[in-house]
Formats: structure tokens, C-alpha cells, sequence
């Protein structure tokens, strides 16, 4: 009887000790492990604005990101508005081979009430209704469902379907919809061969950004000498603030795609080729009379919207007063302030 329940009691520790040897391990995933990550222009290292007379600028934007081996989603955040989306360029300046882009995206649907409301198309939300009792207002939270919102709203409110109640406090939602973000995003999903920290820089064209220059002359009594001084304006309406950022100001015709479709087509086959490592646009040296360039050798910031100046040594007035057709004038700030000046 002893060694039956001896056998049994064996029996049974195998049967659990088997059991215990069998239970799948599983990893413990703490993060999220999708690889997601956020660049905010809080992180910018470096922004470079070329700003032409022709409401465009071009903008580099550098920044430091931490990037893991494999393929990662980068949301670019601090863009702006009026961004040219088939401009866009990044590339790593730490490792430009180690460094691809495997899907790009601009992300503009910019939140906003109407918008709101035509994402909850055919959805509940939870209406808050007014009424009065006794003189005293009284706030009812009521389940419907949106069932349109084309020149108004149209509601189905239990089995009643009413068109632009007038008694309606608040609309409340259950969460934001993740397609409809606060400010302009670029969104790259980008492939690492290490895990690494990459100096990373984002270029493209936008418009919305414009200069112009202004002198005051003032002379003497006897009209032997005068007083000169210029500044330029910076008119930045793009959507986007840059903060200390190397200006340069170009004044000139652009030369631009004037065939979209072409343009568009050699783009694709840019990217078909290897877009990661092909620059898609760049300055070319000004070997013609089309454009004069104004390097401002200060870093500034441009606000949205915003008309910042820079006040131009009297020199630079002087000198290039004047230029020859087979000539370029360039010039140079060594001593500018870009201050902050709001319309009103």
C-alpha cells in the first residue's frame, strides 16, 4: 500500500514537473516595441533657410536622432504649412550609406471643429443638451449619432433625426481620431543597418516666405554727405517658426519645373533608383546674372506669422548701389539683429 501511493505520489510530481518543463517562456514586452519614434523642433541642431524674392524658401533641418537597426517609423514634426511634399529630401550626414527610406509620408490634416465633426460621420458622440426648468438651466448628456455635417448637421437623436438642434451646450467625443494631428508632420519609415545615433538632415521647398529690402537715405544741409540705411524684411507665413537659423537671402528669377507631370516622373524614378542617396534639388553655383545672393551671417527666427527685420550696415548700400550686367553682387552681413515684429 506504502509503495502504490510511493508510485502515485512519483506519478504525479512527474505529470507536474513535465508540466512546469512545457509552459512556453514568454518575453516580457515592457515598451512597444514598434520602433516609433518623434523628432519635435525642440531637437533641431541646425536650420538653414534660403529665402528667395519670390515668396519660396529652401530649409535644412538638422537634428540628432537615435535609430535602431532595422526599419523604424520617424514622425518629422515642425514643418510647414505650405510645404512642397514632392520636395522633401532627408539624408544622415554621419552615415549616408547606412541610412534609407523605405516609405515617406506628409501628414496635413490639421485638426480643426469641422473636421472633427466629419470624421465622427455615422458615429456616436454624446450631445449635451440644454433646457430650462423652474428658470434654472439644466445640461443633459444625450447619445447620438452624427449622421451628416454638409452645410449643417444632421442628428439622429433616439428614433428622432433633427437637423441643426439649437439647444446643443457641447459636443463631447471619445477620443481624437489619429488621422487628424495639431501641427504639419512628415512621417518617414526609414531602414538602419546599426543601431546608432545619426545626424540627420531634412530638406525642402516651401512657400509662404518672402523678403524685400528698404533704404532710408538721409544727407546733410549742404548735400555732401548722407546717411544710408537699409534693412530687409522677412515676411514668414509658411506655418512654421525656425529658430536661430542661418539666413540667406537670394534675389533673382527662380528657374523652376514648369511640367509637372515630367517632373513628377523623373522624381519616381529618382526614387525608384535609390531616393535615399540622391539629392533631389541644390543650390548651383550663380555662374549667370539671374540671381544676387544676401548671406546673413547672424542666426535668427522667423515666427508664423511673422515680419522680422534685419538691420543692413550702411555699406552695404553703398557698395552695391550699382552692378554690371556681367556681374553678380554679393553680399555679405557680418553684424545683423533679426528682431520680432507681429502685424497687427
Amino acid at each position: 500500500m506504502i509503495d502504490t501511493r510511493k508510485r502515485s505520489l512519483r506519478k504525479t510530481l512527474g505529470v507536474l514537473l513535465t508540466s512546469l518543463l512545457l509552459v512556453p517562456v514568454v518575453p516580457s514586452f515592457g515598451g512597444t516595441g514598434s520602433n516609433d519614434l518623434t523628432s519635435m523642433p525642440e531637437e533641431q541642431k541646425s536650420v538653414a533657410i534660403t529665402i528667395y524674392n519670390v515668396n519660396l524658401a529652401l530649409v535644412r533641418d538638422r537634428r540628432d536622432i537615435a535609430l535602431p537597426k532595422g526599419e523604424s517609423s520617424l514622425k518629422f514634426g515642425g514643418v510647414a504649412q505650405q510645404i512642397n511634399p514632392a520636395t522633401v529630401h532627408i539624408k544622415s550626414l554621419t552615415s549616408p550609406d547606412a541610412l534609407s527610406i523605405v516609405e515617406q509620408n506628409y501628414e496635413y490634416d490639421l485638426l480643426s471643429p469641422q473636421k472633427l465633426l466629419d470624421k465622427y460621420v455615422g458615429k456616436k458622440v454624446t450631445l449635451v443638451l440644454r433646457s430650462y426648468a423652474n428658470q434654472t438651466e439644466v445640461l443633459t448628456p444625450t447619445e447620438a449619432i452624427l449622421l451628416a455635417n454638409n452645410s449643417g448637421a444632421v442628428w439622429q437623436i433616439g428614433d428622432q433625426i433633427i437637423i441643426n438642434p439649437s439647444n446643443i451646450a457641447e459636443i463631447r467625443f471619445p477620443q481624437l481620431p489619429e488621422s487628424l494631428i495639431a501641427h504639419p508632420t512628415l512621417v518617414w519609415r526609414l531602414a538602419s543597418d546599426r543601431t546608432a545615433t545619426q545626424s540627420v538632415e531634412a530638406s525642402y521647398l516651401t512657400g509662404g516666405i518672402n523678403w524685400r529690402a528698404d533704404y532710408v537715405v538721409l544727407v546733410n544741409s549742404d548735400e555732401t554727405r548722407a546717411d544710408v540705411t537699409g534693412w530687409v524684411t522677412i515676411d514668414n507665413n509658411s506655418g512654421a517658426e525656425y529658430r536661430n537659423a542661418e539666413l540667406k537671402l537670394v534675389a533673382g528669377d527662380v528657374n523652376r519645373a514648369k511640367d509637372r507631370d515630367a517632373y513628377e516622373g523623373k522624381m519616381r524614378d529618382m526614387a525608384t533608383a535609390k531616393a535615399a542617396n540622391a539629392e533631389q534639388f541644390k543650390e548651383e553655383s550663380f555662374s549667370n546674372n539671374t540671381f544676387t545672393p544676401f548671406s546673413v551671417a547672424r542666426r535668427s527666427r522667423t515666427r508664423r506669422p511673422n515680419k522680422s527685420a534685419c538691420s543692413m550696415p550702411t555699406a552695404w548700400a553703398l557698395t552695391s548701389s550699382s552692378s554690371s550686367m556681367d556681374s553678380l553682387t554679393t553680399i555679405t552681413a557680418t553684424t545683423t539683429r533679426v528682431s520680432r515684429s507681429k502685424k497687427r
